[in-house]
């Protein structure tokens, strides 16, 4: 992750308001228990599909012939697809950042800051309403 650290702020009347966001979820240790827990049935599954798909052309093959099996073994062939569900489309983690401003309409800054605290990035989110009485979340993806 290019940025382990992210700051939001807002400045209201010459004073600066501004959090730091937290990790609250680590997407890449879910996706990788996830994926131990279910190795071993992914694993023997794999086998026992492979296994099945061998004992139906040794049978055809058996039964029919040579060219029957052939035939029976480029079905499974052609109908073997890959599994291309992937993880690699969501973030590292997930970071929230919390800031209480009053009522009124705000822009809020975020500043994206290197692995030597450096600033790298930066970009402002404008206009973003505050209700009195109201949670208002904003959602944004950094890569």
């Amino acid at each position: 992750y290019p940025y382990p650290d992210v700051e939001a702020s807002v400045v209201i009347e010459g004073r600066t308001i501004k959090s730091y966001a937290q990790v609250v979820e680590n997407l890449q240790a879910q996706a990788t228990g996830a994926f131990e827990a279910r190795k071993g049935g992914i694993i023997l599954k794999t086998i026992l599909r492979g296994l099945a798909k061998y004992l139906t052309k040794k049978g055809v093959e058996d039964k029919e012939g040579k060219i029957a099996g052939w035939l029976v073994n480029a079905l499974n062939v052609a109908t073997e697809s890959a599994d291309t569900r992937s993880w690699t489309t969501l973030p590292q983690y997930v970071r929230m950042s919390r800031l209480s401003l009053p009522e009124g309409v705000h822009d809020v800054t975020v500043r994206l800051y290197d692995s030597h605290g450096g600033g790298d990035e930066m970009f402002t989110i404008p206009n973003v309403k505050i209700t009195r009485g109201q949670s208002t979340f904003l959602n944004y993806r950094v890569y």
